[in-house]
Order: structure tokens, then sequence, then C-alpha cells
């Protein structure tokens, strides 16, 4: 029987634990997405992407795809031979650091952390904010990772301070960050990653930053900042495409590398269709961002908020989602089923992020449809 996972004794990391996996424990959030997000008649304002492309629209924006497509086979894909050049020049590939492409950006934070770990043989302490995205948590404790969580400043709409950040560099090996937040849409200044990678490096240590919901134009990569410093991100959430399944990392050849062994024991390679789609992509990849429009909900969403005085918002300085604070005195789980029941789907926060606040918390999603954006504000409001 597979042994579960004794968090205490990952925390000690005492030595009969070094190299073991451990039990996975349950992804809170994607279970939800799994039970709900696909259901009928819910106005979704869960969902962290923007709003999807058709094939018509995509197919317009990259003329040539459909004729690719048509000629395409299905053997093992040509990588290097097709993909990289337009994602290198697409990601402004810094001097000194590789780009490996993955299937989404979830296999790049495993492979990430699977090499690290292969790097590092004794276990080391990973930290990461106590309010983000699951997978840092779930990944580095089955991989055996000694975990610690970076705190939140309450007092300062959740983000965590420049001292908590710093202090978490002092004693770790490694440092995970979204940059921006999910959920709050948070942002960490460039100049202060700057300095945690400094911190981190006197140790041989590592600063990973995911930047998934990093819009161009309202961001810009921190994968310059040192050979230290590994980005991860995605087609997924800003550009739209998620059933793609194409990410990458950013890093140092010698991780890379590791990443590519690991890689050819799980998935092997990226699918046919994602490499020669996502070639034609990568040749126009600004085209695809909706931040015209998500800028537009969020100054939408922000005077919404201002207006129903049960809620108070953690206001998103990018990305796609923001955390809602509700004045009630129903549960959390109530404040649920009443939503879903009047047709709108809205993430818990404490169930599916395991931080809870002193008020029943939900992630919204902003990055979606404007219509059905201000439909579901209305229901919310009238519910409230």
């Amino acid at each position: 029987m597979e042994p579960r996972l004794d968090i205490e004794s990952v925390q000690k990391g005492s030595r009969r634990d070094e190299g073991r996996f451990f039990a996975l424990s349950d992804f809170k959030l994607e279970d939800f997405f799994f039970k709900y997000e696909h259901s009928p008649g819910l106005i979704n304002l869960a969902s962290s992407d923007v709003q999807p492309w058709s094939w018509r629209e995509l197919a317009r924006k990259c003329p040539r795809l459909s004729g690719c497509l048509k000629q395409m086979d299905f053997r093992y894909p040509d990588i290097a031979g097709a993909l990289l050049k337009p994602m290198q020049k697409a990601l402004r590939l810094p001097p000194g650091k590789k780009v490996f492409p993955t299937n989404g950006a979830e296999e790049s934070l495993f492979l990430v952390l699977g090499a690290l770990r292969n790097r590092y043989k004794s276990g080391p302490l990973i930290s990461f904010p106590e309010l983000g995205f699951g997978s840092y948590a779930g990944i580095s404790r089955y991989l055996g990772f000694k975990v610690s969580t970076i705190k939140c400043d309450p007092t300062n709409d959740w983000r965590i301070s420049e001292e908590a950040l710093f202090n978490a560099c002092a004693k770790s090996r490694i440092v995970a960050i979204a940059n921006p937040n999910n959920p709050t849409g948070a942002i960490i200044p460039k100049e202060t990653l700057r300095q945690a990678a400094k911190i981190l490096a006197k140790k041989d240590g590592v600063l990973l930053v995911d930047e998934v919901f990093a819009m161009p134009g309202e961001y810009d990569s921190v994968a310059a900042l040192g050979e230290n410093v590994v980005v991860v991100g995605s087609l997924s959430k800003v550009y739209g495409l998620p059933g793609i399944r194409l990410g990458w990392t950013l890093a140092e050849p010698g991780l890379i590398a590791t990443m590519q062994t690991l890689q050819q024991y799980t998935t092997l390679s990226l699918n046919s269709f994602s490499v020669v789609a996502g070639t034609h992509i990568m040749n126009n990849l600004r085209t695809f961002t909706r931040q015209e429009d998500v800028g537009i909900n969020r100054r939408y969403l922000i005077n919404w908020c201002h207006t129903v005085s049960a809620i108070r918002l953690i206001d998103p300085e990018a990305g796609t989602t923001a955390v809602l604070q509700i004045e009630s005195k129903l549960s959390e789980d109530r404040l649920f089923r009443n939503f879903k029941s009047k047709g709108v789907l809205l993430v818990p926060g404490s169930k599916c992020f395991g931080f809870s606040g002193k008020k029943p918390w939900f992630r919204l999603g902003y990055g979606g449809n404007h219509r059905s954006l201000a439909k579901g504000l209305e229901i919310l409001g009238n519910i409230l």
C-alpha cells in the first residue's frame, strides 16, 4: 500500500523521507472545475481564462494554418525544426536562457520541480505564497520537498511583503511565485524579484516565476533577471487557447536538459497539432491577447463593486482574476449554493485555495465575454 503523506515528517525532512514519493493530495480547484465547469445553464465567472478563440478566428489570424493542417501527418513532431525559433522570437529569449516547449504550464511546473528535485538530492526547502495555485504545494509534497508557505498580509490586500519574501529566500533553495498572482491579480515589482533572485543565487537557489497571467503591455517578464530565474508561461490564460495545451519554460540550459529527460519518461513530446498550430500562433502571438477586452471588464468589475455594499473587492492589478470578500453571516458554502441556484458559478475561496479569510471569499474570473460578466454581476448584486 502506498504510504500516506505525513506533512510533519516532510516539513522536518527526516533522513528516511529523503528521495521518497508521497501520496498526492486532492487538487481541490481542479476537482471543482471537473464537477462544475461544463454544467449547462450557468454563467461561468469561475474560469480564469479569457474568451477562447474559435477555429474560424484562429484560421483568420493565421491564414496559412489550414493548409498546413491538411498536410500534417501524425508522426512525432519536429519541435526543434519548427516551433523553437518562433517561440524564441515571440518570448524575446534573454541571453543565457533556453526555451523548452511543454504540454501546458502544468507540465512545465511538474518538470521544473522534478528537475530541481534531481539537482538537490537532500529534499530542500521550497517556499511559495500561502494564497496561490495548488500545483506548487501538491507537486512539491509529492516529490518529497520540505515545504514552507510565505504568509500573506491581511492588512495589505493579502499581498506578501518584501520582508516575508526575502526571509523565504534566505531560508529556502527554491521560491515559487505566480506573477501576477492567482487569485488576487497582485504584481510583485521587478526590482523586488531581482533582489529575491540575488539572495537565492548566493546558495545556488532558484526563483521560479509563473507568468501564465502576464498580459503583454501591462507586465514585463522577469526571465532576464538572472541565471537562477526560471519562468513558466502558456497559451492557456491570457491568449485564449487552453485547448491547444502549449506551454513553455525559460531557464538555463542545464535545467532544461534535465527537464527534457524527465519529459521523455512521461509525455515524451508535444502532440502534432500543438506544434503545427503553435508555430503559427507564436508568429502572431500578441494578436491573440484579449488585452483591450480584459481591461474593459476589469474597470467594469471595479466600478460595479463600488455599488454593492456587501462586497469588498481586492483590486486586481493585472491578470484575469479577482478576490471578492462577502460581508455576510452566511457560510461560504451557503453563499456558493445561493449563487449557483441563481445561475452564477464562482470559485469558493477557502474550499478551493485552502486559505481562510475573516469573511467568506470567492475568486471571480473577469476575462470572458463582457455580456456574460455584466449579467452575472447583476445577478450577484440582486442576491446580495
